[in-house]
């Protein structure tokens, strides 16, 4: 998720229960991430840390910027990237385009699906394996979250107007609905408690667990 004010939005999660896990930059894209880990994903707020960097012909495609700074309701200020061993989707089926940021060697790259700002950034990152995500620091939460397990998408342009939208509602991994303003709902751990926490206003995010 984009976010102009990192400290107060990690603040917000840490105070739920949420403990932050590593935080990453991005040489030559212009931007930075603050993490939230879970056993299968995680959850980041990115926001910018080089403006030139950032509004560079090599960056400026992904859209980044108008993501982080959008204040409006048409812009989602979300992004949702895959990765090979996290999901049952054949990435390779749907049309892409190839994004290569400065930090990443090569010959890696992000398959980015799209281009509208009214729908979240959907990426697929084929060079995270399964094994390299597991190796990192394990993350204990004191609210006892373990595994995202549903994420869904609440939003004005919820339209499954996309092959890809469409077979990612139907394989239960991402879910679209239509809303009045972008918000992104997680459900943990299969809702086993059913308790509910809504963060709006201060967030666009409500957890289910």
């Amino acid at each position: 998720m984009g976010s102009e004010t990192p400290d107060e939005h990690v603040k917000i999660l840490v105070d739920f229960g949420l403990t932050e896990g590593e935080s990453n930059s991005h040489p030559q894209q212009g931007t930075a991430v603050r993490r939230f880990f879970f056993e299968n994903s995680y959850f980041e707020f990115l926001y910018i840390s080089n403006l030139s960097d950032i509004k560079s012909p090599t960056t400026r495609p992904a859209q980044y910027f108008e993501r982080i700074t959008a204040n409006d309701n048409q812009t989602s200020p979300f992004a949702i990237c895959f990765r090979p061993g996290g999901n049952s989707l054949d990435f390779s089926n749907y049309k892409s385009w190839i994004y290569r940021p400065k930090f990443l060697p090569h010959p890696f790259k992000m398959d980015i699906y799209g281009h509208k700002l009214s729908d979240p950034m959907l990426c697929y990152m084929g060079f995270v394996s399964d094994e390299s995500f597991k190796k990192r620091i394990p993350q204990r939460h004191q609210i006892g979250f373990k595994d995202i397990t549903l994420l869904r998408i609440l939003s004005p342009y919820a339209d499954l107007d996309s092959k890809l939208k469409q077979d990612l509602n139907k394989s239960e991994l991402v879910k679209f609905k239509h809303n009045a303003t972008h918000t992104i709902e997680l459900t943990f751990d299969d809702a086993k408690q059913n308790k509910t926490h809504d963060f709006r206003p201060q967030l666009p995010i409500i957890f289910k667990w």
